[in-house]
């Protein structure tokens, strides 16, 4: 098959479909604007939401210009760079609360007008902070995790440079946390002249197949109408976006993205159990001790994902089966970072290569935003209005 560039506006005139645009092997064409719009991504990880926005501001005609981009963690501010064309004095590996140290509502500091003359205007800012401390996955400092209050960093952000929008990502429990971060956040933007909104979103209702529910709060310096997903027709199945990614491991001669990780001796026994039975969820008497009482709800781990059905959030365990259902639906194997990144919305073309541990790549793509998040909010910001002067 011959890979074929295409215009971004192409996805949008077309109507091509996630699955197709996630098989792209080459990065699309952008075509110059004289109406740039200037991004700034905060706690960007590899980039997810950078991608998103990207996609759909090039698609309306308009040219996304990154103008900052900020993440402690190198190797994934290795992948950004490797796939965003930005200045690398507008890159930063240091500690977001390091380059921002004002409180909200009290002058500028030194270094935030510094930070300010060296980046410029920004008229959309993306953000992404921890949600280590906000999941139920945490067991010990959920709800009241020092890393929370990075969730206000961008609100001191959003103050300095007062973008036309502003798109916060967090995991739907954010909203419980015991400081409130949301809550106050949503103070700070409105006595700043904000418009707000925000809900939880299923990735599944965007046309990704994975089970993925996130808090999303939306600012607007302009009132436009409640963004809703527009929810498909039926729930997408896992199917749609790797099923020709069956068997790529057999020829990956090492490439870590296109293969799985080694199964220990009793994982790929219960693996196998799972295909000689054609079961999907693995029976008690089979699970390791700990998991074996009936009371349990860890059902998903050990289990086998199906073709006709989304994935599971996809976490940095997805290389272990007892980490989650990551059980490919066909082979013997849990499923690869290439298949992962797929279920996570990040096309073909996106470049992961400069990784070269498996569990930072596993991280990597497990603690990215699917771009597609990014892309329908700010595709219904656009379509209304939201970023007009």
């Amino acid at each position: 098959m011959v890979a074929v560039q295409l215009n971004l506006a192409t996805r949008v005139s077309t109507r091509m479909s996630e699955a197709e645009w996630l098989r792209s092997k080459l990065p699309p064409i952008v075509i110059p604007s004289r109406r740039k719009l200037r991004i700034a991504d905060l706690f960007c990880g590899a980039g997810g939401m950078t991608l998103g926005a990207r996609e759909v501001i090039s698609a309306y005609g308009m040219d996304p210009v990154l103008a900052f981009a900020a993440d402690v963690d190198r190797d994934a501010m290795s992948v950004y760079r490797d796939n965003f064309s930005i200045e690398d004095k507008r890159v930063f590996t240091d500690d977001i609360a390091e380059l921002l140290t004002g409180t909200v509502g009290r002058a500028k500091r030194k270094c935030e007008s510094d930070l300010i003359s060296k980046i410029g205007r920004v008229d959309v800012l993306l953000a992404g902070p921890p949600c280590q401390g906000h999941s139920d996955l945490n067991n010990r400092t959920r709800r009241n995790d020092e890393r929370n209050w990075l969730y206000l960093k961008a609100i001191r952000f959003a103050e300095l440079f007062r973008p036309k929008v502003i798109l916060i990502e967090n995991v739907r429990s954010v909203t419980l946390d015991k400081i409130e971060v949301v809550k106050t956040a949503q103070e700070i933007l409105d006595n700043l002249g904000y418009f707000i909104q925000d809900d939880i979103f299923n990735a599944s209702e965007l046309g990704l197949p994975q089970l993925r529910k996130r808090h999303l709060l939306l600012a607007t310096r302009k009132r436009i109408p409640k963004f809703r997903t527009s929810k498909v027709h039926a729930i997408p199945a896992l199917s749609s976006v790797i099923d020709d990614l069956t068997d790529e491991y057999v020829n990956a001669n090492g490439d870590m993205f296109r293969s799985a990780s080694r199964l220990s001796p009793d994982n790929l026994k219960r693996v196998r159990y799972l295909f000689a039975k054609d079961l999907y969820d693995l029976p008690n008497s089979r699970r390791p001790a700990c998991h074996r009482d009936k009371s349990h709800s860890y059902v998903s781990m050990y289990g086998r994902l199906r073709w006709d059905r989304p994935a599971q959030t996809i976490t940095s365990g997805f290389g272990s089966p007892g980490q989650g259902r990551y059980i490919h639906p066909e082979r013997p194997r849990v499923i690869t970072p290439h298949e992962a990144a797929r279920i996570q919305g990040f096309p073909d073309y996106f470049s992961f290569a400069s990784v070269t541990r498996r569990f930072k790549l596993q991280e990597i793509i497990a603690n990215a935003v699917p771009p597609v998040l990014a892309a329908a909010v700010l595709e219904h910001v656009i379509i209304n209005g939201g970023l007009d002067s």
